[in-house]
């Protein structure tokens, strides 16, 4: 007879406190009908896609979900995960650790274009654009991640600090 080891909700809650602390974000690619792109306008003064970081117990559909809403006042149907980058970033002695998620939705109709409502506190402005024009006006790191896709046959990417391992994964192994 097996015998199992159990543990009190004192010792799990101790165990996962131990884990690493990773932080997510979750990024809506959202294409038009004519093939353009959304991207916003931040206060930061850059262009991105809409999203952002989740919040304590979210996952990462209900973080997407909430900045589409909070951003764009629309929750538009997600197709699929386009790209999770699993990033790691040595700031001194200090690991600073996240998982970067890039979602693609259904096409936004122009009746929801008209709907669009940014809220200002977090938006400046917001434009569709040509996919290579996205690709120049994002910040570095969402570009090296927009770079590995191909809009006409859209694909799953999994990435390291914005690259594809260099090293066998066990995916990718055999």
């Amino acid at each position: 007879m097996t015998t199992y080891t159990t543990y009190t909700n004192a010792e799990k809650i101790a165990f996962r406190k131990a884990l690493p602390k990773k932080y997510w974000s979750a990024g809506a690619l959202i294409p038009d009908t004519q093939g353009q792109y959304l991207l916003v306008h931040d206060h930061q003064g850059r262009w991105n896609v809409v999203g952002g970081l989740g919040d304590a117990g979210e996952t990462l559909l209900e973080t997407l979900y909430r900045e589409m809403q909070e951003e764009i006042g629309l929750q538009l149907p997600v197709q699929q995960l386009l790209v999770l980058d699993d990033k790691q970033l040595m700031i001194d002695d200090y690991c600073d650790e996240s998982w970067h998620t890039l979602w693609l939705t259904a096409p936004i109709t122009e009746e929801q274009k008209a709907s669009i409502r940014i809220d200002h506190q977090e938006i400046l402005d917001y434009g569709f654009f040509p996919w290579e024009k996205c690709l120049a006006r994002v910040p570095d790191s969402l570009a090296r991640r927009l770079t590995h896709l191909t809009p006409s046959a859209w694909g799953f990417v999994y990435l390291e600090n914005e690259e594809l391992p260099t090293h066998p994964t066990a995916c990718s192994a055999g």
